[in-house]
């Protein structure tokens, strides 16, 4: 769940749904989906997949070969960001970060889980994490809020874990339907609001079509 900030600094909540499916270091499938959008995202470790299945669109780029990097590289090349990409950031020792404050709020429950909660502020970011008690302490809720907005938009996500193994291999072999259409991505420019035309199709994937979106 995440807050649009209108022009008049009217808070408005949007509901969604992240689905991941990854193996570190390098495989993961993430399917997004609010009312308003349906974006999928495919890593095999050497390419990014972005497909939007309700328009039956789909681009291909160059990615580099970890999960922390391609989501470093599509947010400072495309502007992408995708819902909890900080989870494969944490743990890692290059990751650094600068609490001016932090603390331990107490036990929680959170879905029927039994839960520590945890407050930090980190330069205009108030964010709070809910880690499950026990012998799997992952994280079950995250709370963030951004203080340089006037409205203070919050992001809340509730997490539902599956820690069993999966084939990622064969889950990020995708077929390319025929009936859709490859369009480019221009970089630096929001993967929400594009402006963007179709390629000339891929004969493997029998496509053929050239059209536009957005002005």
């Amino acid at each position: 769940m995440t807050d649009t900030v209108l022009d008049n600094d009217q808070r408005i909540e949007i509901d969604g749904t992240a689905n991941y499916k990854v193996k570190r270091p390098n495989r993961f499938v993430i399917e997004v989906t609010t009312p308003r959008i349906a974006r999928e995202f495919y890593y095999d470790g050497r390419s990014l997949t972005i497909y939007e299945p309700r328009v039956n669109l789909f681009t291909t780029v160059p990615a580099p070969s970890t999960i922390r990097d391609v989501f470093q590289m599509a947010a400072d090349k495309y502007n992408i960001e995708v819902p909890l990409e900080d989870l494969f950031h944490w743990g890692l020792p290059e990751e650094k970060h600068n609490f001016t404050s932090a603390g331990v709020v107490g036990y929680s429950k959170i879905g029927g889980v039994d839960a520590d909660q945890y407050a930090f502020r980190e330069g205009d970011i108030d964010w709070q994490i809910w880690i499950e008690r026990g012998s799997s302490p992952l994280p079950v809720k995250l709370v963030i809020d951004k203080r340089s907005d006037v409205a203070v938009p919050q992001y809340t996500a509730v997490l539902h874990w599956n820690t069993n193994i999966c084939d990622c291999t064969s889950m990020i072999s995708w077929t390319i339907p025929r009936s859709l259409a490859r369009f480019s991505i221009r970089e630096r420019n929001s993967w929400t609001l594009f402006s963007l035309r179709t390629t000339a199709a891929s004969t493997k994937a029998g496509i053929s079509a050239s059209r536009s979106l957005g002005a």
